[in-house]
């Protein structure tokens, strides 16, 4: 193990928040071993917390900030630690009947019929709506990279999951679909196993 994960996070008050004196505290401990420290943002009170974390000397996020705009404030800490970094994520759209199919190569038939009820309810309501997350996160995620944070890269030594795609997303979003090969911490996946190990016993 060379690295800690922190989840800075109370599960919307489900469960008490790591408190900025046990942060801390980890954050001491792993650095003298050694090990670097990387926190989990949460959707709620994400902002406030990631100028905590980022003032206790935590190494890396696992996401950006999800609640909020991040303001003058976030990006001055962010630029007073230079060797931060972030694993971004963006939010995706709902699930549509068209995703069932590569879905079920890998879920069993309970799972996928779950899944068409609950398209088949939501979409008796009307079509949804644009993720209100997204633009918000698309627009933190560029003042990040403009302020100078490290961000998720591919490089030759480097420990990476990725997927390779036979079309450009940029072109169409659903050409994330088309899945060539995945990569797991650099590794490529034996796909057809992976499915073969999913589906054995599935009735």
């Amino acid at each position: 193990v060379d690295l800690v994960k922190v989840w800075i996070y109370g599960r919307g008050g489900r469960v008490p928040k790591v408190e900025p004196n046990v942060l801390r505290a980890i954050v001491d401990e792993a650095h003298a071993n050694g090990m670097r420290v990387v926190a989990h943002v949460g959707t709620t009170s994400a902002l406030a917390d990631a100028k905590d974390i980022l003032q206790a000397g935590v190494d890396g996020f696992a996401h950006t900030v999800r609640d909020r705009d991040v303001d003058d404030e976030y990006i001055a800490l962010v630029r007073q630690h230079p060797e931060g970094w972030s694993i971004p994520n963006l939010p995706g759209n709902p699930l549509t009947m068209e995703d069932l199919p590569w879905l079920s190569e890998t879920l069993p038939p309970f799972e996928i019929e779950r899944m068409r009820e609950q398209i088949e309810r939501r979409e008796a309501t009307g079509p949804p709506g644009p993720s209100e997350q997204f633009p918000l996160q698309c627009r933190n995620l560029r003042r990040n990279h403009d302020a100078g944070m490290i961000l998720g890269m591919v490089l030759a030594g480097k420990s990476a999951s990725f997927v390779v795609l036979d079309a450009n997303p940029l072109d169409d979003i659903n050409n994330t679909r088309r899945i060539f090969q995945v990569y797991l911490r650099g590794e490529e996946v034996d796909r057809e196993a992976l499915r073969a190990k999913f589906m054995d016993g599935v009735m």
